[in-house]
C-alpha cells in the first residue's frame, strides 16, 4: 500500500497518496502491534507523509513527520549513523527549512546529508544520490546571488540525471526541477526570455508527468513566476508609454506657446 501511495504521489494525486498511506499505517499496527512505532516501515510511512505535506505546503506538517522518520532510523541505526536512510530524511528537512526561508538550517542539514551520502558510497560522485545534494547547494548558492556557482552545481545535478532519465526523453519531475532552477537564475540575471524559456520547459514537462493536473503545486508556482514577470514587463511598457507620451505633449505645449508670442 505504501507503494501504491507513492505512484499516486508521483503522479500528483496527493490525496489519493495519503489514503493509501494511512490505510498501510492500519494495516502495519495491527500487525506489529505494541512494536510498531518504531519499525522501519513505520519510520517509511512518516517520510512518505512528509513528502505529500511538503508538496501541500504544509511545512510545519512535513517537518514533524520527516522529524519523526529521523528519530525512528536514528534509533534503528545506533551502531551505524551513516545510513543513507538518514541522509535522505536530512536532505528532505533541509529542503523543508529551505521553503521556510531558513537557509541557515537548510544548508546545515544539505550538509549533513551529503557527509553520509559521501561515506556511503565513498567518494563515487557522479551516484544519482549526490544529484538532489548538488542541486540543494545550489539553490543556497542562488539565494546567496552566487549565480555562477549555482549555475555550476545545477549543471552537476542535470549532468546526473539526464542519463538515467534519457530513456524517458527526459520526462521526469528531476529534469523539470533542473529547467525550473536554471530559469531562476536568469530570471535573477535579468535575462528574462532565457529565464522564460526554462520556466516554460519545467512546465512542459510537469504537465506530462502530471498528466495535465494543472493545479499541482510545481506547476503553480512557476506559472505563478512567469505571469509576475509578464506582468513587470507589462508595466514597464506602460511606463515607457506614458513617458513617450508625455514628451509628446511638452512637445506640443511648447509649440502652442511658441506660436501664441509670434
Amino acid at each position: 500500500l505504501l507503494y501504491i501511495g507513492s505512484v499516486y504521489y508521483k503522479k500528483g494525486d496527493y490525496l489519493k497518496a495519503i489514503e493509501y498511506y494511512e490505510k498501510s499505517y492500519k494495516i502495519l499496527k495491527s500487525i506489529y502491534s505494541d512494536n510498531f512505532i518504531d519499525h522501519s516501515y513505520i519510520a517509511f510511512y512518516h517520510y512518505y507523509m512528509g513528502q505529500v505535506y511538503f508538496k501541500k505546503n504544509n511545512n510545519e506538517i512535513a517537518l514533524l513527520n520527516y522529524e519523526r522518520a529521523l528519530q525512528i532510523w536514528t534509533n534503528l541505526f545506533s551502531m551505524n549513523r551513516n545510513h543513507i536512510f538518514i541522509a535522505y530524511v536530512y536532505n528532505q528537512i533541509g529542503s523543508v527549512y529551505y521553503k521556510m526561508r531558513n537557509y541557515k538550517n537548510a544548508s546545515e542539514y544539505y550538509t549533513k546529508s551529503f557527509t553520509i551520502k559521501k561515506k556511503v558510497h565513498r567518494d563515487k560522485i557522479d551516484h544519482l544520490d549526490f544529484a538532489s545534494s548538488f542541486n540543494n547547494f545550489g539553490l543556497i548558492e542562488l539565494e546567496n546571488d552566487n549565480y555562477e556557482i549555482a549555475l555550476e552545481y545545477f549543471q552537476k545535478s542535470y549532468d546526473i540525471w539526464k542519463p538515467i532519465y534519457s530513456n524517458t526523453s527526459l520526462n521526469n519531475t528531476n529534469i523539470a526541477i533542473h529547467f525550473k532552477n536554471v530559469g531562476l537564475v536568469y530570471m535573477k540575471k535579468n535575462e528574462i526570455e532565457k529565464g522564460l524559456n526554462y520556466l516554460n520547459r519545467a512546465i512542459q514537462i510537469w504537465n506530462i508527468v502530471y498528466e495535465n493536473n494543472k493545479t499541482d503545486p510545481d506547476i503553480v508556482s512557476t506559472q505563478t513566476i512567469i505571469y509576475n514577470s509578464n506582468s513587470k514587463n507589462i508595466n514597464y511598457d506602460l511606463i515607457y508609454f506614458l513617458k513617450k507620451l508625455l514628451i509628446l505633449f511638452l512637445y506640443i505645449f511648447l509649440l502652442l506657446i511658441l506660436t501664441l508670442f509670434q
